[in-house]
């Protein structure tokens, strides 16, 4: 190598645009997640539903000034939503394992 060079055999870490986000949020430069990243949201005390970050920093009309929810979301059963904070106990990222309904019956 060159003089004021540095070689390194150690693996170069290939991170995903959410892993990038994610650690922004850590650091406390940003959202977890960015538009398309698909996620699951909690819809109620038992129930999270699959969806698409479609918006950050939404706004409705009639909140006060400077109110934002961190992201809008597309469900996959067509509604759109807010998540009210960025917080893994409302948005988490998609895991991609299925999840059965309560009442579903498994036959095998």
């Amino acid at each position: 190598p060159g003089a004021g060079r540095v070689q390194s055999h150690a693996p170069i870490a290939r991170a995903s645009r959410g892993q990038i986000a994610r650690l922004r949020h850590a650091c406390g430069m940003s959202l977890r997640f960015a538009v398309g990243d698909r996620v699951r949201c909690k819809t109620s005390a038992t129930q999270w539903k699959r969806g698409t970050i479609v918006a950050l920093h939404y706004r409705e009309d009639g909140w006060p000034p400077g109110q934002t929810a961190p992201y809008q979301v597309e469900l996959h059963n067509g509604p759109l939503i807010y998540a009210p904070k960025d917080s893994e106990g409302v948005i988490r990222a998609d895991d991609g394992i299925e999840e059965l309904e309560r009442s579903a019956r498994v036959f095998v």
